[in-house]
């Protein structure tokens, strides 16, 4: 019974919305380019001119060096190794003897 008042809501709700017509869901700027171009194709003999469109040219120049990012990577370099040498030589190294009171 359920089942069948499901298949009757669909139904009646395709229906519906075939009477109704279709909507138009997107864009107001895509449905007025939509509608120009159907305007445009129906008028027989005229062809869209496409308009010319110009080279972009993005001029680059390269008047900075790139020594400074290279010294200051290799010092960060440095400073990382450096660190890693005194942490392994703080864990490698043979524990103190303990202090006794004689």
């Amino acid at each position: 019974m359920p089942l069948a008042c499901v298949v009757a809501l669909v139904l009646a709700a395709s229906a519906t919305a075939q009477v109704q017509g279709y909507t138009d869901l997107r864009s107001p700027d895509t449905r007025d380019a939509a509608q120009a171009a159907e305007a445009q194709a129906q008028r027989p003999g005229t062809e869209p001119v496409p308009e010319p469109v110009a080279p972009t040219v993005v001029e680059t120049s390269n008047d900075s060096g790139d020594t400074l990012p290279i010294v200051l990577s290799s010092m960060a370099l440095v400073i990382a190794l450096a660190g890693i040498g005194v942490a392994l030589s703080a864990l490698l190294r043979r524990p103190r003897p303990r202090w006794t009171a004689r």
